[in-house]
């Protein structure tokens, strides 16, 4: 896990020095932000939708 990471798509000489470890890491961090997003965006969806049906409902 410590060995570098290489990204592709650029030359090694220019290629910053990350190990595979703070790559995965960053990764992950990635994924768990964008999920939680996710799950936000659908909640309020949600609650748009419920408060958009009970205005509906009054009228």
């Amino acid at each position: 896990m410590d060995d570098i990471f290489l990204s592709q798509g650029r030359s090694r000489c220019k290629a910053q020095k990350i190990s595979n470890l703070h790559h995965f890491q960053v990764e992950i961090f990635y994924q768990v932000v964008d999920r939680q997003l996710q799950e936000l965006n659908n909640h309020f969806t949600e609650m748009c939708k419920a408060k958009h049906g009970l205005r509906l409902a009054w009228k």
